[in-house]
């Protein structure tokens, strides 16, 4: 007999799903990967990810609808096995995905990217990200949760992924944009 309606086969449901919307591959020959024409008929989206860099020391963001100006603030916890750090920004022109990531030409970096309520006209954008690298012993290689506030009504009809000072992604490089229904 259920317990208030929850039943085996109710738990097992998920309650929204996962939609792929576009996919993308480094170049070789840019440091952005940009999603655009991103349609409004999802809850939320989701970027996973893979990024190699063609040079070390990259530190790696992501801004939205192609806005550079200081309408962003992020906070990022870190552990690298030995240590935690900590830091934030506010009004900065995109929120860090890994600062002070060595970026990496060997070892890539990986996460997830959430952009809830991307689509709505009457909340600012919050984004949580979780992300990492194994560096393969060399500096511990960082664990990173954040957060990240886009303060903007607008909806996201964009997004960018950009490596600061000029480095490139790899052809190694996958990204991944899913819609998730809400």
């Amino acid at each position: 007999m259920p317990i208030l309606g929850i039943t085996a086969s109710s738990i097992l449901k998920e309650s929204g799903s996962f939609e792929s919307i576009a996919s993308a591959v480094g170049t070789g020959s840019s440091g952005t990967i940009t999603f655009s024409s991103i349609p409004s008929t999802y809850k939320h989206l989701q970027v996973r990810f893979r990024a190699l860099a063609n040079t070390t020391g990259t530190d790696p963001y992501f801004r939205f609808n192609g806005i550079s100006t200081t309408t962003y603030d992020w906070h990022q916890i870190a552990g690298n096995g030995s240590a935690v750090s900590s830091i934030g920004s506010p009004g900065d022109d995109g929120i860090r995905l890994m600062y002070g990531a060595d970026g990496g030409t060997t070892y890539p970096m990986s996460g997830i990217i959430d952009i809830l309520d991307y689509a709505s006209t009457t909340k600012n954008k919050t984004v949580k990200t979780f992300a990492g690298q194994d560096l393969n012993g060399t500096y511990g290689g960082p664990v990173v949760l954040s957060s990240g506030l886009f303060r903007s009504t607008n909806a996201i009809t964009s997004l960018s992924l950009i490596l600061i000072g000029g480095p490139v992604f790899t052809t190694a490089s996958v990204f991944s944009l899913y819609g998730i229904k809400g």
